[in-house]
C-alpha cells in the first residue's frame, strides 16, 4: 500500500527566482523571470515530526486503516525507561496508544496543540494515532 505524499508549493518563497525552474528545458534564453506574490509559510527546513531523545526511533509510520489519521511506531533502543517529548508540524487534534490493530487503547494528554509526551519503558515498541486538526 502507499501513501500520497504532502504537496506545497516553495516557489513563493523568498529568495526564488522562478526562470530558475527551467523544467521543460526551453532554451534558457528564451525564459522569463514571473513577478510571483511571496507569501510562503513554510519555514525553509521543516520536521513532519520530530523526538528530542535519539534513543527512540521511528520504525513506522503509515496512514492509520481508515485513512483519517497517522500511525507512528516507535522503538525504545536502550534498556532504561525514556520520557521524551514528541513535536508535529501539523497541530494535533487528538492522540491515542494503539495495539497493532489500531484499537485505541488509551488517550494521550497533549501539552499543547504540537506537542505530547511519552513514558517508554526498556526496549518497548509503543504505536499512537494522531489524529491532526481538519483531517
Amino acid at each position: 500500500e502507499t501513501a500520497p505524499l504532502l504537496v506545497t508549493r516553495a516557489d513563493t518563497h523568498e529568495g526564488l527566482d522562478l526562470s530558475e525552474m527551467n523544467i521543460t528545458r526551453d532554451d534558457p534564453n528564451m525564459v522569463k523571470s514571473i513577478e510571483w506574490p511571496r507569501e510562503g509559510q513554510i519555514p525553509d527546513r521543516l520536521s513532519f515530526i520530530s523526538v528530542d531523545k535519539s534513543e527512540l526511533v521511528i520504525s513506522a509510520l503509515k496512514r492509520s486503516i481508515d485513512e483519517r489519521s497517522l500511525v507512528v511506531r516507535f522503538f525504545n533502543i536502550v534498556p532504561e525507561t525514556i520520557s521524551t517529548q514528541i513535536k508535529t508540524y501539523r497541530p494535533i487534534e487528538q492522540a491515542w496508544i494503539v495495539n497493532l490493530n489500531e484499537e485505541r487503547q488509551e488517550s494521550i494528554t497533549l501539552l499543547d496543540d504540537h506537542t505530547f509526551e511519552l513514558q517508554v519503558h526498556c526496549h518497548q515498541i509503543i504505536t499512537i494515532e494522531l489524529k491532526f486538526v481538519g483531517s
